[in-house]
């Protein structure tokens, strides 16, 4: 289960790179669809006490475009 979970994690990031890729401007996803969704859960989920695991927030930063914010 936890390996699907991440799959799906990678996945999404995969979509993230080319959303932020194809808008040179690097706005979010729109509110109310998946990647946006994802967004705000790893934004949020930084925030709380477990936070994000180490390789997750490195991903992120990774990522043409990625804020904190």
């Amino acid at each position: 289960m936890l390996r699907k979970k991440e799959e799906e994690w990678r996945e999404r990031l995969a979509e993230l790179k080319e959303h932020y890729a194809q808008d040179p401007e690097k706005r979010d996803p729109p509110h109310g669809t998946a990647l946006g969704h994802f967004v705000r859960v790893n934004r949020n989920s930084r925030l709380l006490p477990t936070g994000l695991p180490d390789w997750k927030v490195q991903e992120l930063e990774s990522v043409d475009g990625w804020r904190w914010e």
